[in-house]
């Protein structure tokens, strides 16, 4: 992990992947029950490629063995590239969970 990396889950506590000169994922565990990955970026030499969904695949999987059953995603409506990231979750298999405000919810189960 980067140093980047080592301070934001210091700091936060939350997970992070990342892949030197490819890109990272934050996740956290809402409950004991959902794991819930809060940010993927990619450089943009690896979009498109399936490395976005070999991170998320990685979180559900570190998720499955802390006994979760629901991973959620998100996507903030006013942000850019929102409607690409929506497609993306739902391409994903993710569906509609809520929304919170701006803030829309997705679930899928484990």
């Amino acid at each position: 992990m980067s140093m980047w990396a080592d301070y934001h889950k210091e700091r936060t506590g939350k997970g992070v992947l990342e892949v030197p000169d490819k890109g990272f994922a934050i996740y956290s565990f809402p409950t004991p029950d959902q794991v819930w990955i809060e940010d993927i970026y990619t450089v943009p030499e690896t979009r498109k490629t399936g490395f976005a969904k070999r991170l998320a695949d990685e979180i559900c999987e570190i998720g499955r063995d802390r006994g979760c059953k629901q991973v959620l995603g998100s996507v903030w409506s006013e942000a850019k590239g929102a409607t690409t990231s929506i497609q993306v979750l739902l391409a994903y298999g993710m569906q509609l969970s809520h929304t919170e405000g701006k803030l829309i919810v997705f679930e899928k189960e484990l």
